[in-house]
């Protein structure tokens, strides 16, 4: 199995002191950011690639712009989730502090 990066790592140490249910949409809501950064990566490569038509690259930049906007929501519904669930030490704030 592939070593966890710290972000991940500390949203899930953070998300276990959740209740399940919340705990669940927290990783899942997780998960989906993950794939989204992803997918925005790929997008960013081939538009980068200069291969594609004008039309092909306005439509990937417009699915590029939709999965930034839901990952800026992700990432805030996620934060609000995980607040206090940590103490001064814990991961998740060691990660954000750098």
């Amino acid at each position: 199995m592939p070593k966890k990066d710290s972000l991940t790592q500390a949203v899930e140490t953070q998300a276990g002191k959740l209740d399940p249910a919340q705990r669940g949409f927290v990783t899942a809501e997780y998960e989906t950011w993950k794939w989204n950064r992803k997918r925005i990566k790929t997008i960013e490569d081939m538009v980068d690639s200069g291969e594609l038509s004008t039309d092909n690259e306005k439509k990937l930049l417009t699915e590029r712009h939709q999965l930034v906007t839901e990952n800026a929501s992700l990432f805030s519904h996620i934060m609000r989730n995980l607040k206090n669930t940590g103490d001064d030490t814990d991961e998740f704030t060691e990660f954000m502090k750098s």
